[in-house]
């Protein structure tokens, strides 16, 4: 059976002092491995550990580990998606069967605890967690106070700005990989301020697309997003008709597509990730499907587009108007309209200059974002 110490056997004793200095574990220095990893097994079965990172876990991963008290956990496809949240916790141990236990001491650290008050953190904790995940893949760099918009949308889970800040200051240094800078966030999609610098770059001054509660429900639990009517709707059609109503295989198939689309992948990627499930009795079938794989692509929400698809900039372009939040009302002192919050001293806000009746031709980029040429993109609509 694989359990923590025998994970904790396998690091070097560099990283075993990284992971002891993230968990506040001091004087530890000098210390023979052994010692070491005793010392690491017992700070996080501290129940105020505990309590933390456990909070992280979402309802159905709360349930699981807790049916663990019980009986072991056989992984299967109804569960999959919620185990590496189980494991990273890092009170969990993986049989030689492929089962899930819990390790001794956890069912009695987890029995100290105030669980009225630990259910309602936790359910605070988790949402922020899919709030940032959902934040990050759409815009890379978060101002704080859109972020807590996009919290206070879920029904009964309004907060202040305060206690935002406190939640996520709550989430241990290697369970968050979001990093805290004055008014903003810089998001796990990104490394360093580096990257953040060059993406603000490229957003120049759009404006914010704000996801619904129940959109950000929806990309947390399957990786992305799709909305009535779109390219990923109509991708699950046709793929219900071509293999079934798989929801797990159809599900998996959309994310990778999701995925492919929104890193700029070739199209052969998704081809290939597709090959050995969908069946293709014809060159017209194949053509078919890469209309549909173009049109979700252009329904793809884009970082670059502050979460916007390129359909949708497309839209603005023409006027039309959207579901979108002005970069003004979240902009603080060093987020200014250059998107230079770098810099020491605050540049004067300045407006864009536009050229008015611009001629775009066939092989220029296309204007909405799409990161394709103009003829194979707008110029057809």
């Amino acid at each position: 059976m694989k359990n923590v110490r025998d994970m904790l056997n396998g690091f070097k004793k560099e990283r075993l002092l990284e992971l002891a200095k993230a968990y506040g574990i001091k004087g530890c220095s000098k210390d023979r491995k052994e010692v070491l990893i005793n010392k690491i097994i017992e700070h996080l079965l501290f129940p105020t550990v505990m309590y933390h990172r456990l909070s992280v876990l979402d309802d159905r991963e709360i349930a699981l580990f807790k049916k663990m008290f019980h009986e072991d956990l056989v992984i299967g496809l109804e569960n999959l998606r919620l185990i590496p949240s189980l494991v990273k916790t890092f009170y969990t141990s993986t049989a030689e069967d492929g089962t899930l236990s819990l390790l001794p001491g956890v069912k009695e650290s987890f029995g100290r605890f105030n669980h009225d008050k630990f259910e309602a953190n936790r359910k605070k904790v988790n949402w922020l967690l899919k709030c940032l995940e959902c934040s990050s893949i759409l815009y890379g760099v978060i101002p704080i106070d859109l972020l807590l918009d996009i919290y206070n949308q879920k029904p009964k889970m309004r907060i202040s700005k305060e206690e935002l800040l406190r939640l996520f200051h709550q989430i241990p240094n290697e369970m968050n990989p979001n990093i805290l800078m004055e008014d903003i966030i810089i998001g796990s999609t990104l490394d360093n301020e580096e990257d953040a610098k060059c993406l603000l770059g490229e957003q120049q001054d759009k404006s914010f697309y704000i996801p619904t509660h129940r959109q950000v429900e929806f990309y947390s639990e399957f990786g992305f997003f799709e909305e009535p009517g779109s390219g990923y709707n109509k991708i699950r059609s046709y793929l219900n008709k071509k293999i079934g109503n798989s929801f797990f295989t159809v599900n998996k198939i959309l994310e990778n597509i999701f995925q492919c689309s929104y890193m700029e992948e070739d199209v052969q990627e998704i081809i290939d990730s597709v090959g050995g499930i969908v069946e293709f009795k014809d060159e017209s079938e194949v053509y078919e499907f890469l209309n549909l794989i173009n049109e979700a692509h252009n329904d793809t929400r884009m970082i670059v587009n502050r979460g916007h698809t390129p359909n949708e900039m497309a839209f603005q372009l023409k006027g039309l108007s959207e579901r979108v939040v002005n970069i003004e009302n979240y902009r603080k002192e060093k987020v200014n309209s250059d998107n230079d919050w770098f810099q020491e001293e605050e540049s004067k806000e300045h407006k864009p200059v536009v050229r008015q009746n611009m001629k775009i031709y066939p092989n220029n980029q296309c204007p909405c974002g799409s990161n394709k040429k103009y003829k194979k993109c707008c110029s057809r609509r």
